[in-house]
């Protein structure tokens, strides 16, 4: 996950928890998940990419690719028309972990 993604779900969960909640669930969150940077290099390669319109979802397929994600998880799929890695629902990447929980 992109760092910028980490302030944006803070700022959306505002309106529903306070603000000790949201650094708990983010804290937990980060437990889970890789946080990655972007360099001036993302942000090159983002900008000279032709195929896409939106520079915040160029820049999320950068950071996906630095740690070798296996999926995007967005509720905007249509956003990602060109994305080298596969992009999936919220609810796709839920069943997933259901079923390999499942299997394990």
């Amino acid at each position: 996950m992109i760092q910028m993604s980490i302030t944006d779900i803070f700022y959306i969960l505002r309106k529903q928890f306070s603000v000790s909640e949201r650094k708990k669930m983010l804290l937990d969150l980060c437990d889970f998940i890789d946080v990655v940077g972007i360099h001036k290099n993302q942000i090159i390669n983002a900008l000279n990419d032709t195929e896409f319109t939106d520079l915040e979802d160029r820049i999320q397929i950068e950071c996906a690719q630095i740690i070798n994600a296996h999926y995007i998880i967005t509720r905007n799929i249509t956003d990602f028309p060109h994305s080298p890695i596969p992009v999936i629902l919220p609810e796709d990447f839920f069943k997933i972990i259901e079923e390999k929980s499942a299997n394990d």
